[in-house]
């Protein structure tokens, strides 16, 4: 996602041919060098989409992992044991919100990153970890703190210091490890 919002920036930029080569280049390296890494180890660059099936993740349609989660939901109801799979739906759709509103307040390369980077993970078979994937699109957080609204401001930080809560005494009762 990163090299693909900075491949964006370097086309739309009035820079020359050499610099944009550059761009390219520098912003490559560090794939190729885990590409390198995980062939040295394991005789496979791209060992990290074999390791996705130990956890049961297989590349699908993108948001066929949501409607999965809804149709559990609809057949079981909210239970404290699903509560992870209601979260991460959440998690979600609060995502694709804020990488939508962030076509309006930011710019076109970091809504490209953003878009990829949440797709990324649609793209797989669960939703599993989504909330930890959303903590690194930083274009999320710009764009609502774009959002003027005092109310919002004020909801989005008492939902996370709950949400803070829930998962921290999760990780504290071994129920989730990272």
């Amino acid at each position: 996602a990163v090299i693909a919002g900075l491949l964006f920036e370097v086309y739309l930029s009035k820079t020359t041919i050499g610099k944009k080569t550059a761009v390219i280049i520098i912003s490559s390296l560090g794939l190729l060098s885990y590409g390198l890494f995980l062939f040295l180890q394991t005789g496979n660059p791209f060992y990290f989409l074999i390791s996705e099936l130990s956890w049961e993740r297989h590349i699908t349609i993108p948001g066929f992992n949501i409607l999965t989660i809804l149709q559990y939901i609809a057949s079981f109801g909210i239970k404290p044991e699903s509560f992870t799979l209601f979260s991460d739906l959440l998690f979600t759709v609060f995502g694709f919100g804020m990488v939508f509103w962030s076509v309006k307040c930011l710019k076109s390369q970091l809504f490209v990153y953003a878009l990829i980077s949440i797709l990324l993970p649609l793209t797989t078979s669960l939703l599993l970890s989504l909330p930890r994937f959303l903590i690194v699109i930083f274009p999320v957080f710009m764009a609502a703190s774009q959002i003027k609204a005092r109310v919002f401001h004020i909801s989005f930080i008492l939902i996370s210091l709950v949400v803070l809560f829930l998962y921290f005494n999760f990780f504290l009762r071994n129920i989730w490890v990272s």
